[in-house]
């Protein structure tokens, strides 16, 4: 349940970062690929292409014109990140940075591809999306160092601690 809250609030938080008038490096940020990683970095997650699909899709839902391309993205960016993740044994926080950089990179080139045949899909700038590759890195970084301090393991053993 925590988890669908944490995805949920990922959500919301990419929601803030697009309205009108933030800056416009905010909206570079793909905070939802974070879970795409998370993911790639679970061996033992069941159904992850099935969950990936689904962020996709609530992406599409939240953020763009179709329902679609998204899906299709997401899963593509686990399929890569999923792949590196089996062939390199590290979950460091580099390697979260890694693959952040690595879904934030196939997401928007699958998507873009996903929307040429619909005639939606825009120009590829090189400075939109290396901003987006770099600060998804960035975003997924911060989190692996998160997940690797255990801060809820930390704040169970305090705790623990303070009971006796």
């Amino acid at each position: 349940m925590i988890l669908v809250l944490l995805v949920l609030a990922t959500f919301g938080a990419q929601a803030v970062l697009t309205v009108p008038g933030a800056p416009p490096w905010a909206s570079s940020t793909l905070l939802p690929l974070v879970w795409v990683v998370w993911l790639a970095m679970q061996p033992e997650e069941r159904h992850p292409f099935i969950v990936a699909i689904v962020l996709g899709l609530v992406w599409d839902a939240l953020f763009e014109p179709v329902i679609g391309p998204g899906g299709i993205a997401f899963s593509a960016a686990l399929l890569v990140v999923m792949w590196l993740a089996m062939h390199v044994a590290d979950r460091s926080p580099l390697a979260w940075g890694g693959g952040g950089a690595i879904a934030a990179a196939s997401t928007l080139l699958v998507r873009h591809v996903a929307l040429v045949p619909l005639g939606l899909a825009g120009r590829i700038d090189a400075a939109p999306l290396l901003r987006s590759i770099g600060l998804t890195a960035g975003w997924c970084l911060i989190v692996g160092w998160i997940v690797q301090a255990n801060l809820a393991g930390h704040w169970r053993r305090l705790r623990a601690r303070k009971l006796r």
